[in-house]
C-alpha cells in the first residue's frame, strides 16, 4: 500500500493532505488520541474506487488510528433528517464502525417522538450485532447518538460502507413504513434456518401466538424473511405483559422438540391445546428427519449437524438437576439450560397443568 501524508505547512493545526497510489483522497491531522504520530484520516469519496484491492486492516497498518468517511445522503436517503454537517461515519482501530447521529429536529417530522424511534431503531438492529447508544443522556440535543458494531477488517472499505449503512438505511424505511409497529415494548428473533427445513421451522414459530394464549397471554406476531435469514417480532396485547416473561416462554417453547419423552409426560392430558401442541412438535421433529435423510442422500457432509446436536445433548446433561417423578415414577423431568437460559421442568408443568386442565 502507498499511503503517504503531505503536510501543509500553512496550517496551524498540521494538516496533511492523504495520498493512496499517487491519487489525493483525502486530509488528515496527526497525534490522534495522544499516542505519538497516530493519523486521524477523513477520506473523500475516491477513497472507494482508489481501495478497492486494500483491506481495512491494510489502513491501520500505516499508522493510522481512525478514519471518517462522508454519507452519501441520496443513496441512503433515510437518514436525510439527520443534521448532515454532523453526521459522519467512523472506521477505528479498535476494531469498530460508528454511526455518529446527530438528529436534525427542524426536519422530524413523524408522528412519534424521535426518543420512541430511536428505541426502537435500538430494538430492530439487535439481531444484526449492532448497539445504539445515547452519546450523552443529559445533552441530546447536542450530542446525538452512535450507532456501532463490529468492522470485518478482512473486507475493504466500500464492503464495510455499504453493508454497514444499508442495513440501518432499510431498517429505518421499514419503522417509517410501518409506524403502527413503533412500540418498543416487543421482542426479536432472528433465525438462520436451511433451506430444507425452513417452511417447517417457521410454521412452528408461526404456532407460538397459540401457545400463549393457551397460556393466556395475547400477543401480536409478524415473520418476515429477509435474504436467507427469518425474523420473528412478537408483540404482547397487554402492555403490562412482562417481555421477559414472553421470551423465557419463547426459550421453552423452542426446547421442546428437544425434550425427551415428551409423549410420556404429556400422555393424561387429552386436552385440545396439548394435542396441537404435539402435533406441531411431531410436525416439526418428522421434517427434520427428513432434511436430514436428504442431506445423507446427496452425500454431503453431516458431521457438524450430528456434533452439534451431541453438543446440546451434552451440554443438557451436564446441567440436569431438581428432579421431580412424574406419571407414578416412570418420568423424571429435570431442569436443563437452554440458549443460556435455564428452564425449571418442574415448575413449568405445574403450571401447565393449571393451565391445560381447567
Amino acid at each position: 500500500m502507498n499511503l503517504n501524508f503531505r503536510k501543509v505547512e500553512t496550517s496551524n493545526w498540521e494538516d496533511y493532505v492523504v495520498y493512496l497510489d499517487n491519487v489525493e483522497v483525502g486530509l488528515a491531522s496527526d497525534n490522534w488520541g495522544g499516542q505519538g504520530r497516530e493519523f486521524n484520516i477523513s477520506f473523500n469519496s475516491k477513497i472507494f474506487e482508489i481501495s478497492d484491492k486494500y483491506t481495512i486492516s491494510d489502513f491501520f497498518k500505516e499508522n493510522v488510528g481512525i478514519f471518517t468517511i462522508s454519507i452519501n445522503f441520496e443513496i441512503f436517503n433515510n437518514l436525510s433528517w439527520t443534521d448532515q454537517g454532523r453526521t459522519s461515519l467512523w472506521f477505528k482501530d479498535n476494531n469498530k464502525i460508528l454511526f455518529s447521529v446527530l438528529p436534525n429536529f427542524i426536519k422530524w417530522n413523524k408522528p412519534y417522538d424521535i426518543i420512541t424511534f430511536i428505541k426502537r431503531l435500538k430494538l430492530v438492529l439487535i439481531p444484526y450485532g449492532f448497539s445504539v447508544v445515547f452519546i450523552d443522556n443529559n445533552d441530546f440535543l447536542d450530542e446525538g447518538f452512535n450507532i456501532y458494531s463490529d468492522l470485518d477488517l478482512n473486507k475493504n472499505i466500500n464492503q464495510e460502507y455499504q453493508n454497514f449503512l444499508s442495513i440501518i438505511d432499510t431498517e429505518i424505511k421499514n419503522i417509517f413504513e410501518n409506524s403502527n409497529l413503533i412500540g418498543v415494548d416487543s421482542i426479536i428473533n432472528k433465525f438462520s434456518f436451511p433451506p430444507e427445513i425452513r417452511q417447517a421451522c417457521e410454521q412452528y414459530l408461526i404456532y407460538f401466538s397459540k401457545f400463549l394464549e393457551d397460556y393466556g397471554i395475547e400477543i401480536t406476531s409478524i415473520l418476515e424473511a429477509r435474504n436467507d435469514d427469518t425474523f420473528f417480532s412478537i408483540k404482547p396485547k397487554n402492555s403490562n405483559e412482562a417481555l421477559c416473561n414472553i421470551r423465557n416462554l419463547l426459550n421453552f417453547y423452542l426446547s421442546l422438540p428437544d425434550t425427551q419423552n415428551l409423549e410420556i409426560i404429556t400422555k393424561d392430558y387429552n386436552d385440545i391445546s396439548v394435542q396441537q401442541l404435539l402435533s406441531n412438535i411431531y410436525h416439526l421433529k418428522s421434517q427434520l428427519v427428513l432434511a436430514h435423510s436428504i442431506i445423507e442422500s446427496k452425500n454431503a457432509t453431516i458431521e457438524s449437524l450430528k456434533f452439534s446436536n451431541f453438543q446440546k445433548q451434552t451440554y443438557i446433561e451436564q446441567n440436569l438437576k431438581n428432579e421431580e417423578k412424574t406419571l407414578d415414577g416412570l418420568v423424571t423431568i429435570q431442569e436443563f439450560e437452554y440458549s443460556g437460559l435455564k428452564f425449571n421442568l418442574p415448575e413449568i408443568f405445574r403450571r401447565l397443568k393449571r393451565v391445560f386442565t381447567k
